[in-house]
């Protein structure tokens, strides 16, 4: 098996490649770019936290905050697309029909006043994503990785484990959009963790509990976005086009992938 110190910078520098790689795409996809960059960041900051337990120590302040100022930098540009989508498609399927150009115009209007993705310079913004990547890169390569333990990842990963547990046994008795929130981001880390660990030691690891917590992590993005969508409506004090009916789409679909996540749980 592969020294656990090298599998993580090995690891580490495969996921800083691929983002200066979809950094340098803004120009021609930037919505997928977007997307993929924070889900690779989301990705390093479970590896990370995996590092530092490997080491057998606690994150400190800062290294938690490790590489989450991307994904924020990012956030509205990924809002107003997926939110975009998702008003869209709720329109279709409640009436049947896609929206008239009029229609159209007012939900566009609609994301970029609640989710606010400014006009980008993608040439600049690809090199603040790199600067920022190789700044935070500096810290993470600084690490003795020589001193990273195996086992340590594992005593990591059960206790991630034990935290979206105890989460999700809240959440069999609530639909709390905030609970359903921090449930949805430990379960990703978890996921991330898991699908990571299974690359290095794939015997210890079960292909159909990776694929299973895949999917509830996918429901439970699936609710955060109806979510954020519905506290838009709500707060959307412009001209949305079937806003009311919208929003009850919005809930009768959030009320039903909350029973699947409690049922796949």
């Amino acid at each position: 098996m592969e020294n656990a110190g090298h599998w993580f910078g090995r690891q580490f520098n495969n996921e800083l490649t691929f983002i200066y790689k979809e950094a340098s795409s803004f120009e021609v996809r930037f919505d997928e770019s977007v997307h993929e960059i924070r889900k690779a960041c989301k990705r390093l900051r479970a590896l990370f936290r995996l590092g530092i337990k490997g080491l057998g120590r606690k994150m400190e302040g800062r290294e938690e905050r490790s590489f989450k100022n991307i994904g924020k930098k990012l956030a509205g540009a990924r809002d107003e697309h997926v939110q975009t989508e998702l008003c869209l498609e709720l329109f279709q399927s409640g009436f049947h029909r896609m929206p008239n150009e009029k229609e159209e115009i007012k939900v566009l209007e609609w994301a970029q006043t609640c989710f606010g993705r400014k006009e980008m310079n993608v040439t600049e913004l690809e090199r603040w994503v790199q600067r920022k990547i190789y700044k935070e890169a500096l810290h993470a390569r600084a690490l003795p990785l020589e001193k990273v333990r195996l086992g340590n990842f594992y005593k990591a990963l059960k206790k991630q484990e034990s935290v979206m547990n105890k989460l999700a046994k809240k959440a069999a008795t609530s639909s709390e959009p905030e609970l359903f929130h921090r449930l949805r981001k430990e379960a990703k880390i978890f996921y991330y963790q898991y699908e990571k660990l299974s690359m290095l030691d794939p015997k210890h690891f079960d292909p159909k509990k990776g694929a299973r917590f895949k999917a509830v992590a996918d429901l439970l993005g699936d609710i955060h976005d109806l979510d954020v969508f519905a506290l838009s409506c709500v707060e959307y004090e412009g001209e949305l086009p079937e806003k009311n009916a919208l929003l009850v789409m919005a809930l009768d679909r959030r009320f039903d992938l909350v029973e699947e996540v409690k049922e796949a749980w």
